[in-house]
């Protein structure tokens, strides 16, 4: 055969062959033979839903197991807080750590314990669910036992990591233990105005400050503005910018805070309006 009549033939068999992915020579599929049941695809199995008291746990994400084993005596969780601030003065997080561990996340739970744990954790940036899960637990155990001075770490410590309603709850255990300055119920109040709702407890802690120190002028209108958000309270609002342009004299902020205070009033004039006598808590109301 001569070689033109070759290159034919090869060309002709391959325009025959069936084509795989791509437009590339493949297998031809086979046919399915009569009553023959045809392949079925087995789904990949799905993993078993993890068992929460799995020792097993990424620290960065997840928090510990739920308490069950219980706290060691008292005699034992000193000899472990002292051996914590020993390594940890010296700078050795690491076995302050491992100390802790001993006594963290028992029944029943050591908020000394496990907040000196969660603030340690502050410097391991792949233990921020365990760190974060510490701290919380410390700040709402019901414990006597640890001091303002510790509350007062641990509230800024949670502050830190932006957990305002738990800094709250510490920095208030912190006033509960003592606590008797300005500047501790300006840390409460701080953290109070992270919370969605509660402007007026931080006004309320802001007016206790200003009662303890009259010369933080600052506070008359720290609390002004925080008690402008509250329904109802325009008018004291407006009395406390008031108050806080007499005193610092006119500044680079007169012209903002009289606009504001003329807002104030007027909405204190409507309130004071829609408030009929007869209804309740408004003047000459009936007593129940």
């Amino acid at each position: 055969m001569r070689r033109p009549e070759l290159w034919c033939l090869g060309l002709s068999l391959a325009l025959l062959a069936p084509l795989g992915a791509c437009g590339q020579p493949g297998v031809a599929p086979t046919k399915q033979r009569a009553g023959e049941a045809p392949t079925r695809i087995t789904p990949p199995e799905r993993a078993a839903p993890k068992d929460p008291a799995s020792p097993f746990r990424n620290p960065s994400t997840e928090a510990p197991p739920p308490r069950s084993e219980a706290q060691v005596d008292d005699a034992r969780l000193a000899e472990l807080l002292g051996e914590a601030d020993a390594m940890r003065e010296k700078g050795d997080t690491a076995g302050a750590v491992r100390v802790l561990r001993e006594c963290a996340n028992k029944v029943p739970a050591s908020a000394r314990c496990e907040g000196e744990l969660g603030m340690l954790l502050l410097e391991y940036e792949r233990r921020r669910a365990e760190c974060r899960y510490y701290l919380a637990e410390a700040a709402r155990a019901d414990d006597a036992r640890p001091d303002a001075e510790f509350y007062g770490r641990l509230g800024a410590a949670l502050r830190e990591q932006g957990m305002h309603e738990d800094a709250a709850t510490a920095f208030q255990r912190r006033l509960d233990r003592g606590a008797t300055q300005a500047s501790d119920y300006v840390l409460l109040s701080e953290a109070l105005q992270g919370v969605a709702g509660r402007e007026e407890a931080a006004a309320d802690a802001l007016a206790e400050a200003f009662k303890i120190d009259p010369t933080q002028i600052r506070l008359l209108k720290d609390e002004g503005v925080l008690r402008g958000q509250v329904p109802g309270q325009a008018k004291r609002a407006a009395e406390l910018l008031r108050e806080y342009l007499g005193r610092v004299g006119d500044g680079d902020e007169a012209a903002k805070l009289e606009a504001r205070i003329a807002e104030l009033e007027a909405t204190a004039k409507m309130e004071g309006a829609a408030r009929k006598p007869g209804d309740a808590g408004s003047p000459g109301s009936a007593p129940t």
